[in-house]
């Protein structure tokens, strides 16, 4: 069954473009880590326009989240020559961390399970990075060359953790009657088109960036893409603050 997403043709054309070549062959390594955060924002573009045609676009703020911290991390990855090192080093330490608290349960493992979170328990080990911290998102974005998107996901962010912000979502207010009603209509989908078309050009661009980095052949044709979706955007909100500068008059 067809979609009924306004946006199924873009979609489509964003998913094509960033498909990487069949025969692509990647050493360990940045370029690699970035390659499959490209694939993960891939399924997960997908996975927001399908909730969006559903009427479920409320539902989308961990997915757009998701999105966009796989673009900081990715572009970043590709722009810092140290950040793989540091990339390595931080999840050493989370899951070190995560094998401490594991092994300390009283409850069974599985023995599969318990020697792999091992590896980590052992600090000595030579073979891996340090443990390290990664740097606050907003530096990851600035370096990676996302920082203008840093706004929308602290937006999203607001919404999708279980904040203030979060809860008034599913809430009514009737500020004459002092209370407040709960809002149960499942159609929450306010912001969804916004949310779906900015997903699709983020995955198109972060395609474009690694594309035009690994010097894939159709690197120019997704450049172009990315270019046209800026422009189109730019277009639509100058159109939009016309209208709305027309009716204030």
């Amino acid at each position: 069954m067809p979609w009924a997403n306004p946006f199924r043709k873009e979609i489509d054309e964003v998913l094509a473009l960033t498909q990487p070549p069949p025969d692509v062959e990647l050493p360990p390594g940045p370029e690699a880590i970035a390659v499959g955060l490209l694939m993960r924002a891939r399924i997960l573009l997908r996975a927001t326009a399908l909730l969006a045609d559903r009427l479920l676009g409320g539902a989308t703020d961990p997915l757009v989240r998701s999105i966009l911290e796989v673009c900081f991390t990715a572009g970043w990855l590709l722009a810092d020559p140290g950040g793989y090192e540091i990339y390595l080093g931080h999840y050493r330490k989370k899951w070190r961390q995560i094998a401490e608290a594991q092994t300390g349960k009283p409850a069974p493992l599985n023995p599969s399970i318990r020697a792999e979170l091992a590896f980590f328990l052992d600090r000595s080990r030579t073979d891996m990075p340090p443990e390290a911290n990664l740097g606050p998102f907003d530096q990851q974005a600035k370096t990676g060359g996302f920082e203008d998107f840093y706004s929308l996901y602290a937006m999203a962010s607001r919404r999708a953790h279980p904040d203030l912000n979060a809860a008034k979502l599913g809430l009514i207010e009737q500020p004459d009657l002092g209370v407040m009603r709960v809002n149960a209509s499942p159609i929450a989908a306010e912001l969804a088109d916004a949310y779906v078309k900015m997903s699709t050009y983020l995955v198109a661009r972060l395609g474009a960036v690694i594309a035009e980095h690994l010097n894939w052949e159709n690197a120019s044709e997704l450049v172009a893409y990315v270019d046209r979706l800026r422009a189109e955007a730019e277009a639509d909100f100058a159109a939009a603050k016309a209208k709305v500068e027309s009716e204030e008059l």
